[in-house]
């Protein structure tokens, strides 16, 4: 775990290492995800939520890309919104990460 996700984790009160490492053991979903699984599972940990597939319909899925993004789940993707595919992935991909948005306003309010 690097040491912005031990912070976010601290933080938030969200599992410790020894309930992630156990928790990372438990598969959610059925994807196989190869060499990314114990990141997956890590993030899946982090956010307590399933991690969707990648892709649907031969497309990338944007359930997917908010759930990487760690942004609350149907923010971007919810009916209400009644956004299209291309206008939820525009979104998606013209945004910004929040977990990098905060530690880049972190460093920079601690360099003064």
């Amino acid at each position: 775990i690097s040491n912005s996700e031990r912070g976010y984790v601290e933080k938030h009160g969200l599992p410790s290492r020894q309930e992630q490492t156990t928790e990372l053991r438990k598969p959610v979903s059925d994807f196989d995800w190869r060499e990314y699984e114990p990141a997956i599972r890590r993030w899946e940990t982090i956010l307590n939520r399933p991690a969707p597939e990648p892709v649907k319909n031969n497309r990338l899925n944007p359930w997917f890309v908010e759930f990487m993004m760690g942004i609350d789940k149907g923010l971007v993707c919810g009916k209400d919104l009644e956004l299209t595919l291309t206008q939820q992935l525009k979104l998606l991909g013209n945004g910004v990460v929040k977990h990098q948005a905060h530690e880049a306003y972190r460093r920079l309010l601690n360099e003064r």
